[in-house]
């Protein structure tokens, strides 16, 4: 197994030179860029960013590619049709009040049911043609999310809960300059980092159907390219840690769960301090990134996260996964692995004996 957490460093610090380098601020700055989404935050256009939000959760329990299948072929919904869908509509039903009412609407496409039947008929929920009733749902708690708990404005939410964190934390903040014209971000600790984190994804996983994985996803591209000159959001989102079961089957595989005492199944424990999210937190801390480039956070744990499932994702690197390593003790890629030295399923190289 990974013999010791150091080397558990190792390999983590290996796959995220190998597997991202040091380009990777630049890629989702302009990813973010490309879509949009960088001039809706900029702008409060919150429309747009409804928009960029469902296309990301439409991805979940699935993959990419049927996801985006089935939207090219029935669309997905827009914040325009589901406020002009929800204002023509003639529906009693209490709970599409707001946010808070929304709570518990339980609408099943399959069965046809929801938590008040009797105003299903006339319910606007059941018309957007998305792939499952979740994702109906989802749709109207997001617009409910930006208009009731946002007030349509993304970005001013985001400063609003990150200096509530920051306050929270004390001494949090040290004031930097990012030299943008007219910026001035905060470089902000430890303690705030987390404290700002853990308040982003407390109220993002109040949508309806928006796990802590799918948070995690959306914060990161989020706070890493929406604002690339404020040090404050690209340190928040580097905290971001998106574990999906690729990431944690590696951290089982390879022995490093094993080595924290921390061996669990995939699900809600891996988002906490003693699950997959503790683990790479730790290790984050010993990965010098800045190595790799210095405009890098010190603390990088989605740097490492999407190293994890990169080296794992069948679209992606495709070597670490089930079906290529085997179910034996020794991994069948090992001589060929590039971290192969460190893992609990490498084995020990063999030294040659010299003749005498």
């Amino acid at each position: 197994m990974a013999m010791s957490r150091v080397h558990a460093a190792h390999m983590l610090e290996a796959l995220c030179r190998l597997m991202i380098g040091p380009g990777y601020l630049d890629e989702v700055t302009n990813e973010v860029e490309r879509s949009g989404l960088a001039r809706a935050l900029a702008e409060g256009d919150a429309d747009l960013i409804y928009d960029h939000l469902m296309l990301s959760l439409s991805m979940q329990g699935i993959s990419d590619d049927i996801a985006v299948r089935y939207i090219a072929h029935h669309g997905n919904a827009t914040r325009s049709e589901i406020r002009a869908a929800l204002a023509r509509s003639r529906c009693a039903c209490p709970k599409l009040a707001g946010f808070e009412a929304y709570s518990g609407c339980r609408y099943r496409k399959s069965a046809m049911s929801c938590a008040r039947p009797q105003h299903l008929r006339l319910c606007p929920v059941r018309k957007p043609p998305l792939r499952k009733g979740l994702l109906n749902i989802q749709a109207h708690s997001l617009h409910f999310f930006l208009r009731d708990v946002c007030h349509d404005d993304v970005a001013g939410f985001i400063d609003q809960l990150i200096d509530g964190a920051v306050t929270g934390a004390g001494t949090g903040a040290a004031r930097h300059c990012s030299g943008a014209e007219g910026t001035d971000a905060g470089v902000l600790l430890p303690d705030a980092v987390l404290a700002a984190r853990d308040a982003l994804l407390g109220e993002f996983t109040r949508v309806s159907g928006v796990s802590a994985k799918l948070a995690n996803m959306v914060l990161a591209d989020i706070l890493l390219g929406g604002r690339p000159d404020d040090l404050r959001w690209r340190s928040i989102g580097a905290a971001m840690c998106t574990v999906d079961v690729l990431v944690h089957k590696f951290l089982d595989r390879t022995g490093i769960l094993h080595e924290f005492a921390l061996e669990h199944a995939y699900g809600p424990r891996c988002y906490r301090a003693d699950g997959c999210d503790g683990v790479i937190a730790e290790l984050a801390r010993a990965v010098p990134v800045q190595e790799i480039h210095a405009d890098y956070p010190a603390y990088f744990p989605r740097l490492v996260e999407l190293a994890i499932w990169r080296f794992c994702a069948e679209t992606e690197h495709g070597m670490c996964r089930a079906r290529v390593v085997g179910k034996g003790r020794l991994c069948e890629q090992r001589h060929s692995c590039p971290v192969a030295q460190y893992c609990a399923r490498g084995g020990a190289r063999k030294r040659r004996r010299r003749k005498t």
